[in-house]
């Protein structure tokens, strides 16, 4: 271990060879792991690639909550935004609020949908559309931690692992996508997409 201070700025650095390799980590837990995973027995093939990126999502833990919050927010907008089109079809069109959907996609090819499966609805006391979970604008509503799920958090929950790679080739550049679900869902087997592009002669 070994630290560096600038005025009042102080950084606190591990540092271990591990293998053929030498790590810095700013937290010794880090190191650790970096560690026991050189120790490891290989249970993979390494993938050949020139450029790797690897996300598994059991170690998004600590910052998994403010990104389900972002979601939700964003889902809230975009929720909110579908609300002003799909009343200005009812007022034009005389359509009921349940046909809009299919009148939207024949006209306009779109289809407006509640990114958290909301149920849209028309108020007519009030003279307004809504949202069954995110209200419209002037009642908005949204909740750090839902009780149903959303969209995003069923959708991280399916996976496990995303590792995409880069490999140049003589004449071409490869990009392989591998998406990893959970056991039990409808696709557990890893999905494979691969991108190749070759240099024009």
């Amino acid at each position: 271990m070994f630290s560096v201070r600038v005025h009042a700025v102080k950084l606190r650095l591990h540092a271990a060879l591990v293998g053929d390799q030498v790590v810095v980590a700013t937290k010794p837990e880090i190191l650790r792991e970096v560690i026991d995973a050189a120790a490891a027995k290989e249970t993979q093939t390494p993938v050949a690639a020139h450029m790797l990126l690897r996300l598994n999502r059991k170690a998004l833990g600590r910052v998994y909550d403010d990104f389900q919050l972002y979601w939700a927010e964003k889902a809230r907008v975009a929720c909110h935004r579908n609300i002003s089109s799909i009343y200005n079809l009812h007022k034009l069109y005389g359509t009921p609020i349940d046909e809009i959907p299919r009148l939207s996609e024949s006209k306009y090819g779109v289809r407006y949908f509640c990114p958290d499966h909301g149920v849209y609805s028309y108020d007519a006391p009030r003279d307004q559309v809504v949202c069954s979970v995110h209200g419209n604008r002037e009642q908005s509503r949204q909740h750090p931690q839902p009780e149903r799920k959303p969209s995003f958090t069923e959708f991280v929950e399916s996976l496990d692992e995303i590792v995409a790679s880069l490999r140049f080739e003589h004449d071409a550049l490869l990009a392989t996508l591998e998406i990893a679900r959970s056991q039990g869902k409808a696709e557990p087997a890893p999905l494979r997409a691969e991108l190749e592009r070759r240099d024009r002669p």
